[in-house]
């Protein structure tokens, strides 16, 4: 199993619908629909919920209220599934195979 594959990352937005878009875009470009993404949308819009929706890989939480970076991530913990997580900003642009390396070397460092 490839690095990817044991990723889930989680990203909280709040009315950042253009930002998350241009993140998913670039982790699709680079990764495809191969890590487990969470997003958690502390304004529960419609909007965001529709654009989640349109990646097969993507986990939509909605938030029952604005529960600021901290709790927005604690929520989509809850419905991470990989070995690894990582917490990203929804206005990450990824432009090449940042995190594999990283997964690589936690599996390789268990401690």
């Amino acid at each position: 199993m490839d690095a990817i594959d044991q990723l889930s990352i989680i990203i909280v937005t709040w009315n950042g619908d253009d930002l998350l878009k241009n993140c998913l875009d670039s982790l699709r470009t680079v990764y495809g629909d191969r890590p487990q993404i969470v997003v958690v949308d502390n304004a529960n819009q419609a909007s965001c919920a529709a654009l989640a929706g349109a990646y097969p890989n993507v986990t939509y939480v909605a938030a029952p209220e604005n529960l600021g970076f901290a709790g927005g991530n604690n929520l989509g913990l809850e419905k991470a599934t990989r070995d690894y997580v990582l917490l990203l900003n929804n206005d990450t642009v990824a432009h090449a195979d940042s995190f594999s390396p990283l997964v690589d070397f936690l599996a390789a460092h268990e401690r």
